[in-house]
């Protein structure tokens, strides 16, 4: 999928907006965020959000094996 400047910067502000939301707001900025979506514009997007929201986040490879996506998430 494709995604305009406009589209993305959007969908970024919304995404760090509902992650205010749902962990606190800066009570929680310190917890590190695992973004685990396929390459893409809506992976940029996520990586975006977080930036504009001053979280720390980790890009994941969905095709990891899950033995390895486990000990990450641990």
């Amino acid at each position: 999928r494709q995604m305009s400047y406009q589209e993305l910067g959007s969908a970024a502000r919304g995404l760090a907006v509902a992650t205010d939301r749902t962990l606190g707001g800066r009570s929680q900025r310190e917890l590190l965020i695992f973004i685990e979506i396929e390459r893409g514009a809506e992976q940029a997007a996520a990586m975006l959000g977080m930036v504009l929201g001053g979280r720390c986040f980790c890009p994941v490879d969905p095709s990891m094996p899950q033995a390895r996506l486990s000990a990450m998430y641990a």
